[in-house]
């Protein structure tokens, strides 16, 4: 496709000719390239050149994009270039954290749910209170970012010293995960029963072995 050129060299695009030039492929400064097609559809383009490799990612249409935050996209786009990043990769995740749901609402979801089950009103406010008051600091985080460390520092580091609601409230972040990965796909990782890790021995007592059912040592033969 021809770049459309006047005597005095290439027509400069600027934010009152950019939905009225021709059909061409447009350099507009800082890697950005206004693509207009013979049927009149346009749209930015970003190219660039990173480890050798040549790429390119497109910033929406012309008519849904202004010359303006094109322009501002394409700067993003060079800084993350100039850190060493990929710009493709920068998006992606972006959109990533975008799509993903955070951990309050879901667990509300789950325990709306799951309450339905409970006949007793004690057991649906013991667990409201588990949701709402001990997992509260997980409930601005985005579904994919919470990690175990964050589980055992912010939800059962502070009550371990209560074995059975910490048993539970590791119980209901199992069941809400399993929950979340089967409806979005998205959970995060809790610590089982059975862990023998090193994070679980130090805050989460349920997981010992009880010592009545610790194995007695075996006597030497003689």
């Amino acid at each position: 496709m021809k770049i459309r050129t006047k005597r005095n060299g290439k027509i400069g695009i600027n934010a009152k000719n950019y939905l009225t030039v021709g059909p061409g492929d447009y350099p507009c400064g800082d890697n950005l390239y206004l693509i207009v097609a013979p049927s009149g559809g346009r749209r930015w383009l970003f190219r660039y050149q990173r480890k050798a490799i040549k790429d390119s990612m497109g910033l929406g249409s012309a008519r849904d994009v202004t010359f303006g935050d094109a322009k501002k996209k394409a700067l993003d786009h060079r800084r993350t270039l100039a850190n060493g990043g990929d710009p493709k990769e920068v998006r992606d995740q972006a959109r990533r954290a975008e799509a993903c749901p955070l951990f309050g609402p879901y667990a509300t979801a789950w325990r709306e749910t799951y309450e339905k089950g409970l006949k007793h009103l004690s057991s649906r406010n013991k667990l409201k209170h588990q949701i709402d008051v001990h997992c509260k600091p997980l409930h601005k985080m985005r579904m994919d970012e919470i990690t175990t460390d964050q589980i055992i520092k912010l939800v059962l580091g502070p009550i371990r010293h209560k074995v059975e609601t910490t048993r539970d409230v590791r119980q209901r972040l199992q069941k809400i995960s399993r929950w979340a990965r089967h409806r979005s796909g998205v959970g995060f990782a809790v610590i089982t029963r059975r862990c023998r890790t090193r994070m679980c021995q130090r805050s989460c007592t349920s997981c010992r072995p009880s010592p009545t059912k610790a194995l007695a040592p075996s006597k030497s033969p003689h």
